[in-house]
């Protein structure tokens, strides 16, 4: 209704400033004007209508009544989203989130418009891959029971034992195959004696996935193509003890718990290939063919034992190495 008043009025002053000379002017701005106040007409006839259908304000007592169970008032079916946010708006100043050195939690600040204020810690939500992620008790008999039962033996277990999937709801056999499909359990009948997947291969020697696909393209080790494309590999105690040896000395693959600060003879591959003006690639060399003692540390950095014994050896090996050799005859 504001806005049709300011509109009529507009043309009201428009068709005042017109001169009377210009007829066909003063014609139009006057139709112009009549136009805007029928509209402002409408508008305060449509205002009086919904002045007149707005329901009457609650009295002292009720209101007094409502603010005095909050509760009742926030979860009641009749109030809007919109009304929430007012009522939040009305109770609270500001909010803010504060330090809090446990990273599964929030701490939270909360300013009432009374002034008083108030602090809340809550758990952090999780990620939806963690919110969702099936129980690893229910993985582990899947593990174990996977190369001999079907997708729906399995989900029969998995129910009586009172297993749910990650979303709430019971097993069925879609959702045997998705977990076999994500945690690399073959199906029944695709292992032969002796055989495990890559997944439960990773798992035991503690590596990846992809570094067990490495190996295998590598030549490494021996594995075949079962039903459907998936590798199946044959993991015996030998096998799993070359596995181990193989994690233990690579360059690539950091061994864990070994994140201690550097010792007192423990050097860096820089440090190592400075003091004896050789390359880092010679260096990482010899790490990969087990010719240095290291562990990695801090950042996954190589630390190597570096005593006179061990420098000693180097420059032999260094000495008697033809290419290195070349390489320190051409420098010189």
């Amino acid at each position: 209704m504001e806005r049709a008043r300011y509109d009529a009025d507009r043309a009201e002053r428009a068709f005042h400033a017109c001169e009377p000379e210009n007829r066909l002017v003063a014609r139009s701005l006057e139709a112009r004007w009549e136009s805007r106040l029928d509209a402002l007409a409408d508008a305060e006839k449509a205002l009086a209508a919904e002045t007149a259908a707005a329901p009457t304000l609650p009295g002292r007592a009720e209101l007094e009544a409502l603010t005095g169970d909050v509760t009742a008032l926030w979860y009641a079916p009749t109030t809007a989203a919109r009304d929430r946010k007012r009522l939040l708006r009305t109770l609270i100043a500001d909010v803010t989130l504060l330090p809090e050195p446990d990273l599964s939690k929030a701490r939270i600040g909360i300013r009432w418009h009374t002034g008083a204020s108030d602090e809340v810690t809550i758990a952090r939500r999780h990620s939806i891959v963690e919110s969702r992620r099936t129980d690893l008790a229910a993985v582990d008999l899947v593990r174990s029971l996977g190369p001999t039962q079907t997708n729906e033996d399995l989900a029969n277990r998995l129910n009586n034992d009172g297993y749910l999937t990650g979303a709430g709801r019971p097993f069925d056999v879609a959702a045997v195959a998705n977990l076999r499909s994500y945690h690399h359990i073959a199906p029944v009948g695709v292992l032969a004696e002796g055989e495990i997947t890559v997944g439960d291969a990773a798992q035991r020697v503690g590596v990846t996935t992809t570094t067990i696909y490495g190996w295998v393209h590598a030549g490494h080790l021996a594995a075949r193509r079962g039903p459907g494309g998936r590798m199946c590999i044959p993991f015996d105690a030998e096998v799993e003890r070359a596995c181990q040896r193989r994690a233990a000395t690579s360059v690539h693959i950091a061994r864990h718990g070994t994140a201690d600060p550097p010792g007192e003879h423990e050097w860096t591959v820089k440090q190592v290939a400075a003091a004896l003006a050789i390359s880092t690639n010679v260096v990482y060399y010899w790490l990969e063919t087990g010719q240095l003692d290291a562990r990695k540390g801090p950042g996954s950095r190589w630390l190597i034992t570096y005593n006179p014994d061990v420098e000693e050896i180097c420059r032999i090996r260094i000495a008697t190495s033809g290419h290195l050799g070349r390489l320190d005859s051409d420098a010189s």
